[in-house]
């Protein structure tokens, strides 16, 4: 947790990513952080850093905050988890509550599993902007391509994983 707390700390007093750049009239979202699962600091703040880069272009300004607190309209939890279950959405990455706008867990145990480790921050990044877009637009619609692309079933998604883990590494190498 004290760990967590450095890279949110940093995050907080420099306001931006290490890459931020984009429009000046940004939408401040006001990001939490539940961290339980095994990720190491370094991989965590890369993909905070990416996943506020991401966003940059579309005019929003991610703040990254430690820990559950009494929430403002607007913030988003995002509850980052291992040792999920089998049976608990068992297909997925994560999962968003759209509807509330405000819940996101992560299944880090399952993002790590993904790929090559190297990429994993980058992976975590990029289903940190899919599962916040889904809070932010109130829906739970995917769309054929882009961020907002479901993976389909894990199970059968190598040809997926393969082509698309190239991609992501092009864009974020």
């Amino acid at each position: 947790m004290r760990r967590l707390w450095t890279v949110l700390l940093i995050f907080a007093l420099t306001g931006t990513g290490v890459l931020a750049r984009g429009r000046k009239n940004k939408q401040p979202v006001t990001v939490y952080i539940d961290h339980g699962a095994m990720i190491s600091t370094r991989s965590l703040s890369l993909a905070l850093a990416l996943a506020h880069d991401m966003f940059a272009p579309a005019g929003v300004d991610l703040k990254w905050r430690p820990g559950r607190p009494e929430l403002e309209p607007g913030d988003i939890v995002i509850q980052i988890t291992s040792n999920t279950p089998a049976s608990l959405h068992p297909d997925a990455l994560a999962y968003a509550r759209p509807f509330d706008g405000v819940h996101v867990r992560i299944f880090y145990d399952r993002v790590a599993k993904m790929g090559d480790v190297r990429l994993a921050p980058r992976v975590l990044a990029h289903v940190m902007v899919h599962e916040i877009t889904h809070n932010l637009q109130g829906i739970d619609h995917h769309s054929t391509d882009g961020v907002m692309k479901a993976i389909g079933r894990l199970k059968t998604s190598q040809a997926w994983r393969a082509s698309r883990f190239r991609s992501i590494h092009r864009t974020w190498s």
